[in-house]
């Protein structure tokens, strides 16, 4: 924070010790899940680990059920608590991610599913990245990193130019921010770590590390020091649009893919 001239960030109010349950910990986990039941959200997306031990009581409250899985090992597990879909998310994908790349991991997990349904994700910016995932087995895509650069997207207006400005080679593997490796954009923070002789802490311990950080770099609008995480497909990305006009294109780029296709066999 010294080097790059960043100052702490004062929090607007106090948390009760009691209350503070700790970013990233296992009881901040299952106060979430509390409320995810609390409130019976219509569909919840596990994004770690195996939503099986609150299986009964989402699926009282009518909530359908999606978890993230990034080995074949896992796949096995959700879907044996019966989850409504699987999430097969590899290597090209932001943030956690799994060591496998997406082409071979998708089909692998369509194979292991036992017929639950499979998304695809990992680097999927375009339509002709969902044609691919269907033609891999699954039956439909889950994408980030496209609609983080859109208008409606809840992230800094630094973090949208920095997908826009990044390449397919602007992202890192790094264990920076949450302890877990990560994909994010290559920045000073990923920058500092690597060349460090410190490792980073695992989780959940490093957010409290990189916390203060980042809170200082977005108050700055440092995007060179929090650019945010992003998967590879991001070098397709080009600017910043509404939701609405990037779903178009992901649907039109998708049919025309898929027609092109069958044109090929005619």
């Amino acid at each position: 924070m010294n080097e790059h001239g960043l100052k702490m960030v004062e929090l607007d109010r106090q948390v009760d010790e009691e209350d503070n349950l700790g970013f990233f910990t296992k009881e901040f986990f299952e106060a979430q899940m509390e409320v995810v039941i609390e409130e019976k959200v219509p569909v919840y997306a596990a994004g770690l680990g195996n939503p099986a031990p609150w299986m009964e009581r989402l699926r009282a409250n009518g909530t359908k059920v999606m978890t993230v899985v990034g080995a074949v090992r896992h796949t096995v597990k959700v879907s044996s608590a019966g989850v409504d879909a699987i999430v097969a998310q590899g290597h090209d994908a932001g943030g956690h991610n799994s060591p496998v790349g997406s082409m071979a991991l998708i089909p692998q997990v369509v194979d292991a599913a036992n017929g639950t349904p499979v998304l695809g994700a990992g680097g999927i910016s375009d339509g002709r990245g969902i044609a691919a995932a269907f033609m891999l087995g699954a039956e439909g895509a889950w994408i980030g990193s496209a609609f983080l650069a859109s208008e409606e997207a809840d992230i800094f207006d630094h973090q949208k130019q920095a997908i826009i400005d990044s390449t397919e080679e602007g992202t890192v593997i790094s264990r920076s921010v949450t302890g877990k490796p990560a994909r994010i954009i290559r920045s000073a923070w990923t920058d500092f770590w690597e060349r460090s002789e410190l490792d980073p802490l695992p989780m959940p311990f490093q957010s409290g590390v990189a916390g203060p950080v980042l809170q200082s770099a977005n108050k700055d609008q440092r995007q060179d020091i929090n650019p945010g995480f992003a998967g590879q497909g991001i070098g397709m990305i080009k600017s910043v649009r509404p939701a609405e006009e990037i779903m178009a294109d992901l649907i039109e780029g998708m049919e025309r893919t898929l027609k092109d296709s069958a044109n090929m066999y005619d």
